[in-house]
């Protein structure tokens, strides 16, 4: 081989290992992008169910808020049920965040208020203790649980230095 073969050699390798790294990071720019828009429209999805789409939640957000009796049993117009599927939109935002799917910061801009006020309420959370005694398993609604004891202790300034 001549040293001529070999120079061609090197240049042909050198621009196909350039080649291949301008590609694969054409790539991961474009997965990750395509992945951001999909988290996107998932935490979309999830804030119109949570606030449009399931009417309960709609009258127990505005229940809460008017501090008045929830269950049927004290006059309000719910069930456990209800309390069950209202606290499940919080357990999966925070196996989400875990997840690294929706940030915190986000959780904590549009959930919090509902989280914390949840978790602060009487009915509500009388009805986790309860589940948890009966059952025997104080991982009920810890999800819900933790966010609200975090949102509850942070500043809000902490997500806003993000």
């Amino acid at each position: 081989m001549t040293i001529k073969n070999i120079s061609f050699f090197k240049t042909l390798i050198s621009f196909c290992l350039i080649s291949i790294t301008v590609l694969a990071y054409f790539v991961y720019s474009n997965f990750y992008k395509i992945q951001r828009v999909k988290q996107a429209e998932l935490y979309y999805s999830i804030y119109h169910d949570f606030f449009f789409k399931t009417p309960v939640n709609q009258m127990l957000i505005r229940d809460l808020g008017d501090t008045i009796p929830l269950l049927k049993t004290n006059g309000g117009r719910f069930d456990l049920y209800n309390f069950d599927d209202y606290l499940g939109y919080f357990e999966l935002l925070k196996n989400y965040m875990d997840e690294g799917i929706a940030p915190e910061k986000s959780i904590y801009d549009t959930y919090s208020y509902y989280i914390i006020q949840a978790y602060q309420n009487k009915e509500i959370w009388g009805y986790v203790t309860d589940l948890r005694k009966q059952t025997n398993d104080t991982t009920y609604y810890k999800g819900t649980e933790t966010l609200a004891k975090r949102f509850m202790s942070v500043n809000k300034s902490e997500f806003d230095s993000h």
